[in-house]
């Protein structure tokens, strides 16, 4: 009987770490000013999955949403201009770019 492409460990690596970076590149994380608070949307929606008081506690569960999606985050000065930018799309640690 013929082998799987995914019972190789090899080809089924590979096809994770393809849909890992596919996924990265069509979705990120923001934080932004909304109403007096701080919101984290996730790009391309209109609704924000969670609102903060304070932009600490917004950037913290960003931070851990880009993680376990392996994607970007991108943090929002008060006059919505990107401030900080951050990329977890590599699991072992993040990229930080200012």
């Amino acid at each position: 009987m013929a082998k799987s492409k995914l019972s190789d460990p090899e080809a089924r690596a590979k096809l994770i770490s393809t849909l890992r970076q596919v996924r990265s590149e069509w979705h990120a994380y923001h934080v932004i000013r909304s109403r007096g608070g701080w919101v984290v949307i996730g790009e391309g929606t209109a609704r924000a999955r969670r609102r903060f008081e304070d932009q600490g506690r917004a950037i913290e569960y960003a931070k851990d949403l880009a993680e376990r999606s392996q994607t970007d985050l991108f943090v929002h000065a008060r006059d919505g201009r990107v401030r900080e930018q951050m990329t977890f799309r590599d699991a072992d640690a993040p990229t930080e770019q200012r």
